[in-house]
């Protein structure tokens, strides 16, 4: 098995791939988005405005690419093609999105806001939030997953619990191990 690694002095932080092969990564301390070819090893930066860091990334099924800015409360996509940048704010004041995920089925994004305390639905057709608070004090979620239902799970970071959101359920209520 090969194993390589690119020196880019840069300090990557989540990392995906378009479906052109193209390498994506966000850059947590300086709040931006890199594009990597492998087959040439350019690079391209790209910087949302306002945004101090970002955590998560996910391209969705375009190959936009979606984010988690962090420090700066919002969740954002660029336009690879247009470099263009569109930014939305959730509803939960100084939100920090963390870790994203992309229902297929209906074109929803979904993020954890560690401090939040909530699992976030964003529709990027209406440009509506859907929040689900986490009923544990402090969960601080970070990282989640859509399966194949639609329900979303999450740890929960300092409770050491799993929780999952049905949005298909009968109340659309979460639903949290005991």
């Amino acid at each position: 098995p090969l194993l390589a690694t690119i020196p880019l002095q840069l300090i990557s932080y989540h990392i995906a791939v378009d479906s052109k092969g193209i390498v994506w990564f966000s850059q947590l301390r300086l709040g931006t988005l890199v594009s990597l070819d492998p087959r040439t090893g350019k690079t391209k930066t790209y910087k949302p405005a306002d945004t101090p860091s970002i955590r998560g990334i996910l391209i969705d099924e375009k190959d936009n690419i979606w984010f988690c800015g962090f420090h700066g409360h919002k969740i954002g996509v660029l336009n690879p093609t247009t470099g263009e940048i569109q930014q939305f704010q959730p509803p939960t004041p100084n939100a920090t999105p963390y870790g994203m995920v992309e229902d297929r089925k209906n074109g929803y994004i979904w993020f954890a806001d560690l401090n939040g305390n909530n699992i976030t639905r964003f529709d990027p057709k209406t440009k509506k939030f859907v929040e689900y608070p986490i009923p544990t004090l402090a969960a601080s979620p970070r990282f989640i997953s859509i399966d194949p239902l639609g329900r979303v799970w999450f740890g929960e970071f300092f409770t050491g619990k799993i929780g999952v959101v049905d949005p298909n359920g009968d109340r659309g209520q979460l639903a949290l191990n005991k």
